[in-house]
């Protein structure tokens, strides 16, 4: 089935239980609670259970849902949407490709997210132990992404091995990740694909 045709990403997804719903809007708040105490005092002055107090939870609970500080400003419901997405376009479509539409399919969500985007982006590139973070889930997604490429070429025509796929990933990662800084650093404007898509033209040269 064309991914085009299923439902958006900001939608909540079909089989999200009421639970789910309780859990992921509990943790949204948390997280917006946090930014807010960030902004006001400065990412470092803030602990874990300031945020917790301040949104009416217990530190464990806190922990639990995000694990830890970094995590308050990194965490996304739509991350692993949007590499099952990627999945759902690849191989029908170059790697480079199902990263564009990918962002096609994201852009409504950002710009739907505004300001709390944007300043969660500034976060992740202000804050040295936030971009840490950052980096050690980039390398959890490299390794989850990477095997799924070999996988899905597996039975095409043009199938590749482990660290081609690796590097292509790393490539890819980066060219995502120089767009989103080079967002940053302008103020977020045009527009985050107008940042992504000299990115994305540099890697005309993976070959799959």
């Amino acid at each position: 089935m064309d991914p085009a045709t299923n439902p958006s990403p900001a939608s909540v997804p079909a089989n999200f239980t009421v639970r789910e719903l309780k859990k992921r809007a509990a943790m949204e708040h948390v997280q917006t609670v946090a930014l807010d105490l960030f902004d006001a005092r400065g990412y470092p002055e803030v602990t874990v259970e300031d945020v917790a107090a301040a949104a009416g939870v217990s530190p464990n609970t806190v922990y639990r849902h995000f694990g830890t500080k970094d995590r308050l400003v990194l965490h996304d419901d739509f991350d692993a949407q949007m590499f099952v997405l990627l999945m759902a376009y690849f191989p029908e479509r170059r790697l480079v490709g199902a990263a564009r539409a990918v962002v096609d399919r994201l852009e409504p969500v950002i710009e739907a997210g505004g300001y709390a985007v944007q300043r969660r982006v500034r976060y992740m590139f202000d804050e040295p132990t936030v971009y840490a973070g950052l980096m050690g889930e980039i390398r959890e997604i490299n390794a989850y992404l990477a095997p799924q490429l070999v996988e899905a070429t597996a039975r095409t025509e043009h199938p590749v091995d482990l660290v081609t796929a690796t590097v292509a990933t790393d490539l890819l990662i980066a060219a995502l990740l120089t767009g989103v800084r080079l967002w940053r650093e302008a103020g977020f404007a045009p527009s985050l694909r107008h940042h992504l898509e000299p990115c994305f033209d540099m890697l005309g040269s993976v070959p799959f």
